[in-house]
This record gives C-alpha cells, sequence and structure tokens, in this order.
C-alpha cells in the first residue's frame, strides 16, 4: 500500500517549519518481502538543506503507516535539531 497522501500529509506537517531552508526531499518505500509480510516495509527520507549534509531518517517496519508516520517525525526531528546545532555555533 503507498498512499502518497499519507506522505505528503506527514511531510508537510513535519517539515513546514522549515520549508523555507529545504531545497530537496527524496522519499523512498520498499516492500522487502513481497506479499509474505513480516516487518519488511521500509521508508527513508532524505532532507538537503543548504549548509547541511544530507539529513536522512530511515525507518522499518511491519506496517505502512507506522512506517511512514515514523520516518515523518524522525526527519522533522533531524531538521530541527540540526537547525538549533547551526544557530548555537560561535559565529553563526
Amino acid at each position: 500500500m503507498r498512499n502518497t497522501g499519507n506522505i505528503s500529509n506527514g511531510l508537510l506537517f513535519a517539515l513546514s517549519r522549515f520549508a523555507p531552508r529545504i531545497t530537496k526531499v527524496n522519499v523512498y518505500i520498499a516492500d522487502h518481502n513481497g506479499p509474505n509480510g513480516g516487518i519488511d516495509e521500509s521508508c527513508q527520507i532524505i532532507v538537503q538543506m543548504p549548509g547541511f549534509t544530507n539529513l536522512v531518517a530511515k525507518t522499518v517496519d511491519s506496517d505502512w503507516i507506522a512506517c511512514i508516520d515514523r520516518g515523518t517525525t524522525r526527519i522533522g526531528q533531524r531538521c530541527s535539531s540540526s537547525s538549533r546545532k547551526q544557530v548555537s555555533l560561535p559565529g553563526a
């Protein structure tokens, strides 16, 4: 199940406050075992922001919705953390 609405809404919520600084977002989702089930759904989100290396969040779960939700939450946290670190650097 690849519901782009879930991905778009989650990313919008997690990243909207960083939007002016984001230049690119890539989302990769995969089902490694096909219909066999198991904990094999993965989501990888890569965000590019000037002045940072790529920010990456990877999650694996047995449920697509949970996997995407955790991935979007995690990338939002990474963006927030990186932004705070940049502000707190001397001379920044």
